[in-house]
């Protein structure tokens, strides 16, 4: 694979795992933004872009996510997907919010009993 392509897994409804290849289609300012697209042949076919930006008064940075995406049976697999959590847009959100913990903390936090295993 080159550096403007990457694979994607995601978990579907139903826990069906979805695979595709993205393709970087632009880093209008690197560092600032990046867009993608998924390759042709993808079950899910998508797009989107992320923007980072300053926040204000100098408190780190903020991170905009624009996904688009087409999913298979329409309005029904849209509705589906929001239903069990596996929307995209969901998914994104709760990842973002899980990197902001890591990142700022160094740990995720969780609402497990402290010293039990974590979830495989």
């Amino acid at each position: 694979m080159d550096d403007r392509r990457s694979h994607w897994t995601v978990l579907a409804p139903g826990g069906a795992k979805v695979e595709w290849d993205a393709i970087l289609t632009s880093e209008t300012v690197p560092g600032s933004a990046i867009a993608w697209e998924s390759a042709s042949g993808a079950l899910i076919a998508n797009h989107g872009k992320v923007e980072f930006r300053e926040a204000t008064g100098g408190r780190g940075t903020e991170v905009h996510a624009t996904i688009v995406y087409r999913p298979p049976g329409g309005t029904v697999g849209k509705l589906a997907a929001k239903l069990t959590q596996k929307e995209p847009g969901i998914q994104a959100r709760r990842d973002l919010k899980r990197l902001k913990m890591l990142l700022e903390t160094g740990e995720i936090s969780t609402n497990a009993p402290q010293g039990a295993a974590p979830k495989s």
